[in-house]
Parts: C-alpha cells; structure tokens; sequence
C-alpha cells in the first residue's frame, strides 16, 4: 500500500519566495511612493534631504520615493476665532480707554498667498498653515484688536460698532502683513469681526442707574421749561393786560381833555346837549323858584 506525501520545499525554494514576496513589497511601494497628488486651494512642498527641491501645483506631481518628502499648505481662506460656543469660553478678554474691562467674540480671516515664493518663504520659516497661524496670526491678531479697544471708551465702542470694527481690521493688517526686518509674511489678512462684546455686571448696572438718572434729569428738566414758558405766557398776558388798561386810561383822559377844551370854547354845548335829551315833557313838581327847563324866562 503507498501514500501520498506532501514534498518539502528546499532551502532554496523558500529564498525564491520570500524573495518575491520582497520584491513584490518594494514594487508596489515604489510604485504609489513615486507619485502624489495636489487638491485645488494648496501648494506642496518637495524637499529632499531637508531641502526643498520645488513648490508643487495642483494635480498629479512625481518625486523620490523614500528620499523626497512632501509637505501640504492651504492657500484657502482660513478663520482664527475667540468665541463661546456654550460649552467652553474662548473670548478675548480686553480694557477699553476708560478702564472697562469686557469679552468679546473675534473673527480673523486670512489666508496664505499663493505664489512660490511665499510658499518657500512660510515652509522657510512655519513650516505650514498650523506653524504661522500659533506664530503670527494668532499673537499679532489678539494684541491688534486689544490696542484698537483701548483707544475706544465703552460706549463708543457700543454705538460706533462699524467704525471700530474697521479701524480693527486695519491694525490686524498692519500687524499681521508686517514681518521680521521690514518684510512682509506670506499671508493676507481678508476681514476682522469683532461680536457678542460683553461688559461686567458692576458696569452694566452703572450704566442702567445712569441712564435712570438721565431720564429723571430729562423729566425735571422738561418740567422747569414748561413751568418757564408758562410763566412768561402769563407774564406776556399781564403786559399785554396792563398795556390795554394805560391805552384805555389814556384816551378817557383824552376825550375829557377834548370836552373840557370844546366847553370852554362854546359854553352853550350843555344846554344843547340836554335839549337833545330832553323827551319834551314838562315836570309834574317844582322846586319854587326854580326855572322851568330849556325856558330862558329873561
């Protein structure tokens, strides 16, 4: 009776097979290790040995494998905040020119330029997106809008929000696009909003016993002015009263004046103005002596 035995294979046998299996390895690794690919909105850094070789574009691009590394940075627009997102409170915390302290929401929107050169020059000195955002735009952002809140009192920066979120936006880009010996850093500052700003509550309650007191003022105030043009309407009233009653006053004087100066100059003006009053009728009693009216017994 045989059987069936399986054959061994040799030492030789064994070589060949992790060999391939090796070469197969380093196929395939040198194969997807040789090429990578860029996405719209980013550059690439290739460097070799520490050095950069080239500034990648978008799309399929080649290089070394194992040798050459390859570095992603966004040339996208890119938002750094300070805000409370009702769990954890981020604001920035700042005085204004009249000591107030507050928090508010910040918003900076930057991005990185796309030209080689800038790339380099970032790669050069952060690296990437991460490096010069925790390098540059983070601390220079935050000491920017602070300076620009402290040239506001705190309530000009309440009624006058526009005019401080521009004036914020252009420290940020002094700030930002100015880099080390004169020179700027790769990066653009695109808009600065500055939101949610929040004074203590010791402030607030100041500022509401101050509007209250305002508002007493206006009402007392309001008030003596009424009472004031009351007073002068009467006053004006009285005049006007005391004007009519001279007026009056002086032509009752008058008229006396003219009827004494017509008596004297025509004596007969009583007989004749009691004769045109007179109704025609004779008395019925008479004192003796006297004279019958309107009868001249001479």
């Amino acid at each position: 009776m045989s059987s069936f035995e399986p054959s061994v294979p040799g030492p030789k046998t064994i070589l060949k097979i992790v060999g391939a299996i090796f070469f197969g390895i380093f196929a395939l690794s040198f194969f997807f290790g040789s090429y990578y690919t860029v996405d719209q909105g980013e550059k690439a850094v290739q460097t070799r040995f520490g050095s950069i070789v080239r500034v990648a574009d978008p799309g399929l691009n080649f290089k070394m494998p194992w040798i050459d590394n390859v570095t992603k940075i966004s040339t996208r627009t890119q938002t750094l905040e300070w805000k409370h997102d009702g769990k954890t409170d981020f604001r920035m915390e700042a005085y204004s020119h009249d000591q107030q302290p507050a928090q508010m929401s910040v918003k900076v929107i930057w991005h990185v330029k796309g030209d080689d050169k800038s790339i380099r020059e970032l790669y050069a000195q952060f690296k990437d997106n991460a490096g010069i955002a925790t390098a540059v735009i983070e601390p220079r952002s935050s000491t920017a809008v602070k300076t620009t809140f402290g040239q506001f009192t705190a309530v000009s920066v309440v009624q006058d929000r526009n005019r401080f979120n521009s004036v914020a936006f252009i420290a940020v880009q002094d700030l930002v696009n100015q880099g080390a010996d004169g020179k700027q850093f790769p990066v653009v500052v695109d808009g600065v909003q500055v939101w949610d700003i929040t004074f203590s509550a010791a402030y607030i309650h100041a500022v509401e016993e101050r509007m209250k007191a305002e508002v007493e003022v206006a009402k007392v105030t309001q008030n003596l002015e009424r009472e004031r043009k009351e007073a002068q309407i009467k006053v004006v009233q009285a005049e006007a009263e005391a004007k009519a009653t001279k007026l009056e006053g002086e032509a009752k004087a008058y008229s006396i004046k003219i009827q004494a100066e017509a008596l004297r100059e025509n004596k007969d003006i009583v007989p004749l103005e009691l004769a045109r009053k007179w109704d025609g009728k004779l008395p019925i009693t008479m004192v003796p002596g006297q004279a019958v009216p309107f009868i001249n017994v001479k």
